[in-house]
């Protein structure tokens, strides 16, 4: 057997995982996959009747092995046992053990696999979580005593409740691993059940128990809908209640759209009417009947992959390999249909190899993070290589995460404050529609400002972006760094990786050491940095924390699945400029065209309408320009109205609006100008454009303009009639003799000019 795993996988794989069924001896499987793999870290942990991967189901008995090869990364295990140390401080060692063991102490790994006996399920997590925080994602399950295979008629068949690693077997205790890998591993997970019309509030709760829902005993209200269920219960067991797996309650604690998002409370004991749960449930809670059945839990295993994909935009060439875990209330249900499931999930991992398994016993769970558990639940590692080119032109098409609709969440939603998923999906809803709102770069680094403030505590950013081979701050929260220079002779590494990297001690990183003015003014105790490409140039991102290991892993998946949104509204600003240039911009002289130049104008007059104040109006016009043209040539006459744009524009002030009405026609609105005012700036114009010489093409020539001038004392002319006005006193001045500035004051009054 031995033989056949290292043919089959490869003689060298870094981390192997073992699911072994009931009926296989735990320490013939372990001596199975060590003599296969005797410099690999090994977890192994007991299943039920039936393993089961890409190859199809195996029967019990069988063992099945998932291998994952990652140079680059690093894998650990640990173990404890119950016996010797209380869970929480058995939880904490093992930890501490893995980590150690994977040359990464103090480190803050990708993902943590874990199998242990049942019973303790809270203390093992916070024990777990006082040595990695919250933030890693913790998948497996608790294995319960009874099952394995085994029935009261053959207890020949039944194991026992055993998990070992390369050396060790343990019957009470837990083991766990630690991978940090240079992938990505996608996390996805659901409750499989639908919710049903049966609904009401919490009326009022006492903790843990349910005391009434819309004013009558939980527990009858709870019987009348699950048809007897607590009746047959108390009938058979008395007060403990324990065949509400296919039935829990569903707390709705939050919406995505219009659909609602349920935590999981399973009935556990009945007492006076009252009906005891797994969690809290405040009063006020709308809670509703769940359903599971076979269905849901054979078509929604594949879902999960197709949504963890899809939200991750993980497409089927880049897929790995999964790592799919049902707890054993799913045995029974799938038995009939495992076949089928299990095609469903190969199509949808693309063809990767994936291993999968039943823990066991009613009382098995399925454990996530934030100190939470569930029973039914589905749970999923989707192990991602992005540097697998995905198909070209082709994107996953977004779907929200996969606890939404009438999939429920585990127990973690009912907590105080949502899991960083529901901040994740927070931040798409919100964040990502204000990126794509972004008309400017200004814009796009408020937009992720602000919507990374909603969902990620940090104390500073910057923003860098290539300038001339050198990354040079253009944006940051401390104004002092904007136009410093960020300093790292491979800072082209950043933007090819782009899994975000997350560091939990900027003090002790090369990237921080070499920038002193950025950690002076920033103060980072943690920072995560994210690099890609945008408009052709790299781009860097920096988030700090005044704390060490003050950003956990959500921090940097939140930053990671931005990511795309962030490079595109990058492009989209580009993009919008270019459009925008060429809507409004003279594509000859680079000033405002009519169009543009009427917007502005209209929108300038209305303003100083509502403050009495005055308004000039210049038009000018280049004299025989037509002689220019015929003598030297339309490159120099183009060279002509160039200069003559330039001059004109260092002769205004940055609020006056320039624009090219077309041919060699110009106009210029002067904000708050009187008529003597408007005079002067013409006359200087005019002054400025006759000094001037043109040199092109080996001629050396001058020009000279008309200038006409209208003004609207309190700004209550439309821009139509002062232009008109400004028109008539331009051929006014040609008629005299041209290179001079007239207003309407200098022509005769034979012309009405009343405004």
């Amino acid at each position: 057997m031995a033989d056949h795993l290292r043919i089959t996988i490869g003689p060298h794989p870094d981390w192997v995982i073992v699911f072994h069924t009931g009926s296989v001896p735990p320490e013939f499987a372990q001596q199975v996959a060590k003599t296969a793999f005797p410099n690999t870290a090994i977890h192994g942990c007991s299943s039920s009747s039936a393993v089961f991967g890409g190859d199809g189901l195996v029967e019990d008995p069988g063992i099945g092995v998932l291998a994952i090869t990652d140079p680059g990364g690093a894998f650990g295990t640990g173990h404890a046992s119950f016996a010797q140390l209380a869970p929480a401080d058995a939880a904490c060692r093992a930890v501490e053990q893995a980590l150690t063991a994977a040359d990464k102490s103090g480190a803050i790994p990708d993902f943590i696999w874990l199998s242990a006996v049942p019973g303790c399920e809270e203390a093992v997590i916070a024990g777990i979580e006082q040595v990695v925080g919250i933030s890693v994602p913790i998948v497996g399950g608790s294995a319960a005593l009874n099952g394995l295979g085994g029935t009261p008629e053959n207890p020949e068949r039944t194991g026992r409740c055993v998990v070992f690693d390369h050396d060790t077997t343990i019957d009470d205790g837990l083991l766990l691993s630690v991978g940090f890998v240079t992938e990505r591993v996608c996390h996805g997970f659901f409750g499989g059940y639908r919710a049903t019309e049966k609904t009401g509030i919490v009326t009022a709760a006492e903790g843990r128990v349910l005391l009434t829902i819309d004013e009558q005993p939980a527990a009858q209200v709870y019987n009348r809908w699950s048809d007897g269920l607590i009746a047959a219960e108390v009938a058979n067991n008395g007060e403990v209640v324990i065949q509400t797996t296919m039935s829990p309650i569903g707390v709705t604690v939050g919406h995505v759209g219009t659909a609602p998002l349920y935590g999981l409370v399973h009935p556990v004991q009945v007492a006076n009417g009252a009906l005891r749960v797994h969690t809290v449930v405040p009063e006020g809670s709308r809670v509703t009947l769940m359903t599971g059945d076979q269905d849901i839990l054979v078509h929604r295993t594949a879902e999960l992959v197709e949504r963890t994909r899809a939200l991750f935009n993980v497409s089927a060439p880049r897929a790995m390999g999964g790592l799919v875990s049902y707890c054993a209330a799913c045995a029974g249900p799938l038995a009939e249909r495992g076949a089928e499931m299990i095609d469903l999930v190969r199509d949808a991992l693309g063809g990767a190899p994936f291993l999968g398994g039943f823990f066991f016993g009613e009382q098995g769970r399925f454990w996530h993070n934030r100190n939470a558990h569930a029973n039914l639940m589905v749970s999923l590692l989707l192990f991602e290589d992005f540097h697998v080119p995905s198909p070209s032109g082709k994107k996953m098409e977004f779907i929200p995460p996969a606890f939404q609709n009438d999939l429920a969440l585990g127990y973690q939603i009912v907590k105080a404050q949502l899991d960083e998923a529901h901040r994740i999906n927070a931040l798409l809803r919100v964040g990502l529609a204000k990126l794509a709102q972004a008309r400017s770069r200004a814009e796009v680094y408020k937009a992720v400002g602000d919507s990374l403030t909603e969902v990620i505590d940090f104390d500073g950013f910057a923003v860098l972006r290539q300038i001339e081979e050198t990354m040079v701050c253009t944006a940051s929260s401390a104004k002092q760094l904007i136009g410093a220079t960020w300093r790292d002779k491979d800072h082209g590494v950043p933007y090819v990786t782009q899994k975000p990297t997350l560091l939990g001690d900027a003090h002790k990183a090369r990237f921080w050491s070499d920038n002193s003015q950025f950690f002076q003014v920033l103060h980072p105790g943690s920072a995560i940095h994210l690099g890609f490409h945008a408009e052709n140039t790299p781009v860097h991102i920096i988030l700090t924390h005044h704390a060490i290991n003050g950003f956990d892993l959500a921090d940097r998946d939140i930053l990671y699945i931005m990511t795309p949104y962030i490079r595109q509204a990058f492009e989209n600003v580009a993009h919008l400029r270019q459009m925008e240039k060429l809507a409004t911009t003279d594509s000859l002289t680079g000033i405002s065209n009519r169009g543009h130049f009427l917007e502005l104008a209209v929108q300038e007059l209305a303003r100083s309408k509502r403050f009495g104040r005055p308004t000039g109006i210049l038009m000018i016009d280049a004299d025989h320009f037509k002689d220019i043209n015929d003598r030297y040539g339309h490159d120099a006459g183009d060279a002509a109205l160039q200069q003559l744009a330039t001059t004109v524009r260092r002769e205004l002030r940055e609020a006056d609006i320039f624009g090219r009405l077309g041919g060699e026609e110009f106009a210029v609105l002067v904000v708050e100008a009187d008529r003597a005012k408007a005079t002067q700036v013409g006359e200087r114009i005019r002054t400025a454009i006759e000094s001037t010489p043109i040199v092109q093409h080996g001629y050396c020539f001058g020009i000279t303009v008309s200038i006409g001038v209208a003004v609207s004392p309190t700004s209550t002319a439309g821009i139509e009639t002062l232009l008109t006005e400004a028109d008539q006193t331009l051929y006014a001045a040609k008629r005299a003799g041209r290179n001079r500035v007239l207003s309407t004051s200098d022509v005769p009054d034979t012309v009405d000019w009343s405004i």
